[in-house]
């Protein structure tokens, strides 16, 4: 799964997209551990950083905040997430959505989210 999602992550990064990991984390230990494996030395993912939230309440709050800071607006913005009522809430706030099991299985579209 970890394969498909930095393929599918180096792809929107090829067609112009800021790739940002959001996590939800409940300690300073999980947030230290997260920290650690994504930053790893050698390893190669294409995130242009990495944000922790303490609930998925916090992520479209977040998408949100991140699009105006880059002058992007929501529909110029993916969530790819395992949680469904995540992914509607993103959804109706105009956001990109894609279920992860799409990504890891390879049914969607990488053109849904080509820029026009």
């Amino acid at each position: 799964t970890i394969t498909q999602s930095i393929f599918y992550a180096s792809h929107l990064k090829s067609i112009g997209y800021r790739n940002e990991i959001l996590t939800i984390t409940m300690s300073e230990g999980e947030r230290a551990a997260k920290k650690a494996w994504f930053e790893k030395p050698g390893r190669r993912l294409n995130f242009d950083s990495i944000t922790f939230v303490n609930s998925s309440s916090e992520k479209n709050s977040n998408i949100l905040k991140q699009a105006a800071k880059y002058g992007a607006a929501p529909a110029d913005c993916i969530l790819i997430e395992d949680d469904f009522p995540t992914l509607l809430k993103a959804h109706s706030a105009g956001i990109k959505t894609a279920h992860i099991s799409h990504i890891i299985t390879g049914c969607y579209d990488p053109s849904d989210f080509e820029r026009p």
